[in-house]
């Protein structure tokens, strides 16, 4: 690490108050920035929020469906959303929102949500674009989760244009 050049008739001793206090303020400033960013997905508050910034962002909208009853959506959250995969993949692919299915009963029953936990990719007009059952392990939910995101980009581009015709070799001298 780099040290700052003492100024003239200084000595610089790293045991110093001043050096110290600036040691310890570096710390907590970088406690409370990793804190506030490693394990954190950005959840929308309910579905219209998540729609809302879906039409703005142009993502799809990842619903997980879970309950406080459920030990598999229990460890779920506690586990697998908290890795930095996740969160990374969460974030840079899709509009998050949790939702209760003991709080809100009508989302659940209109995309024939069965188990718990699972997760929705739907559209702005709540067209499913990819569901799946939360898998048992974070690598696992990972990779299911960027399934989603294909799935969701190819029904979102429509049909694939026809291929383009053979462009003819140039005819021989």
């Amino acid at each position: 690490m780099a040290q700052r050049i003492p100024a003239p008739g200084r000595q610089f001793r790293p045991g110093t108050p001043a050096v110290a206090r600036t040691v310890a303020a570096v710390v907590v400033l970088l406690a409370l920035a990793v804190d506030g960013v490693a394990g954190s997905v950005p959840w929308h508050v309910d579905l219209a929020e998540a729609k809302a910034a879906s039409q703005i962002s142009r993502r799809p909208i990842l619903i997980l469906f879970v309950a406080d009853w459920s030990e598999a959506s229990v460890q779920h959250e506690r586990t697998f959303l908290g890795t930095d995969e996740a969160v990374a993949l969460l974030t840079a692919c899709f509009e998050p929102v949790k939702i209760d299915v003991d709080t809100d009963k009508a989302t659940p029953g209109r995309l024939d949500v069965v188990h718990l936990p699972c997760a929705c990719v739907i559209d702005v007009e709540e067209r499913v674009l990819s569901r799946f059952d939360c898998p048992e392990s974070s690598p696992a939910f990972v990779a299911a989760a960027g399934r989603a995101a294909q799935d969701a980009a190819v029904a979102c581009a429509g049909p694939l244009p026809p291929p383009r015709a053979a462009i003819p070799a140039a005819p021989a001298p």
